[in-house]
């Protein structure tokens, strides 16, 4: 099944996918422990204000042939929205505030860029270009700090500076693009009505590793957020592992019903290696930066890998053969499970995350990331049963 080529596709995905977030693990080394708490409460509230306002349009932009320039405005004014109807809840001041949404800005206009090169059949440009941005990004984020930015801020211009930088740089690439009208779908607002139900599917995958984040920092006190979010941190590849995977499984021609189970078991495989890798590395080679609670930081990983590496073994594949086979119906149908069985799992998550915190500590957020992951587990395989017997 992995000839040379799809192997070599399936690299480049991953590299493409694991670029950005690769970023993000050189912080906790950069940064002390108060600096890179800051950095971590700002990054997740702006990966959950992208979540929510990204909307899809990565996949209806190309999909429906619509201008980049008209999908990055659309998406702005969508995020600044997400943002204030956030603002209280996530509790942010001006700082947080504006910098969240230039930053969910970066997060999603590079998303649609990626999807336009993957739509072009650019593959092989699509990590070599995801790695320049990432270099940038680091680069110009420790300059702007040295040079006594506030953090919040350094991200944000960091962000927008490599984002649009690649963007302008590598854009007459997919130039071929424009102007195709694929549907009778001509405004963006329709193409995001319609394509509303893949989004939830689709985003409903990385709902929980951004969401129990984005919980922990309102929760949890400055040095042990610290802590959950380098744990977190070092999980993000079995997330990355699992959608690059994902995007393999849907570049290929066909996915075989029966080979769903086996897909799923090689990839748990997979996760489970790097689980023990990185396990090793943090208990006897001083992965984790002095200042932290190795012998926690290591149990937590652990326990919050396990949940994570379930959660994408499973959900993943599935998801790949719903993108592939479910016809509308099937979608829509999965989609409003979602949003039901979702609001009930933030709700009896959450619940149990403010009576547990007390007694427990950072050990709740692994067992609020499984409860969380088995609500969106439980309706694709609802469905997932009703497309196999039909």
């Amino acid at each position: 099944m992995f000839s040379y080529n799809r192997y070599k596709k399936f690299i480049l995905i991953f590299i493409g996918l694991i670029a950005g977030p690769a970023v993000v693990f050189f912080m906790p080394y950069l940064l002390d422990i108060g600096s890179y708490s800051k950095f971590a409460k700002i990054l997740s509230i702006s990966q959950l204000i992208a979540l929510i306002g990204g909307l899809g349009l990565e996949t209806s932009g190309p999909k429906y042939g619509f201008k980049q320039s008209h999908i990055f405005i659309f998406s702005a004014f969508i995020l600044i929205f997400i943002a204030i109807i956030l603002k209280y809840p996530m509790n942010l001041n001006f700082d947080l505030g504006i910098s969240a949404i230039f930053i969910a800005i970066s997060i999603v206009w590079f998303s649609i860029f990626q999807s336009y090169l993957i739509f072009s059949g650019l593959s092989e440009a699509y990590g070599g270009i995801s790695v320049i941005k990432s270099i940038s990004n680091l680069a110009i984020f420790y300059a702007s700090f040295k040079l006594g930015i506030k953090i919040e801020y350094a991200w944000a211009i960091a962000g927008i500076f490599s984002t649009c930088g690649v963007i302008i740089f590598f854009n007459i690439k997919i130039d071929v693009l424009r102007g195709k009208n694929l549907s009778k779908i001509t405004s963006i607002s329709d193409a995001v009505y319609k394509a509303l139900p893949l989004f939830i599917m689709n985003n409903s995958t990385s709902t929980p590793n951004i969401l129990d984040r984005a919980v922990a920092q309102s929760l949890l006190p400055g040095n042990k957020f610290a802590e959950y979010a380098i744990v977190t941190t070092w999980c993000i590849p079995i997330i990355y592992l699992g959608n690059a995977f994902q995007q393999y499984l849907i570049s290929n021609n066909k996915i075989e019903r029966k080979s769903i189970k086996k897909l799923s078991l090689i990839l748990l495989i997979a996760i489970l290696i790097y689980i023990i890798v990185i396990g090793i590395a943090i208990a006897n080679f001083k992965l984790i930066p002095n200042g932290y609670d190795i012998e926690e930081v290591f149990v937590i990983f652990i326990s919050t890998g396990i949940a994570y590496g379930l959660f994408s073994a499973f959900i993943f594949p599935n998801t790949a053969y719903f993108f592939k086979y479910a016809n509308n119906d099937e979608v829509i149908k999965l989609s409003k499970l979602l949003v039901i069985f979702g609001v009930i799992g933030v709700m009896l998550s959450y619940l149990f995350l403010v009576y547990s915190i007390p007694k427990i500590g950072l050990f709740s957020m692994p067992i609020f990331s499984g409860i969380l992951g088995l609500f969106i587990v439980v309706p694709r395989y609802l469905i997932f049963r009703e497309i196999k017997e039909s």
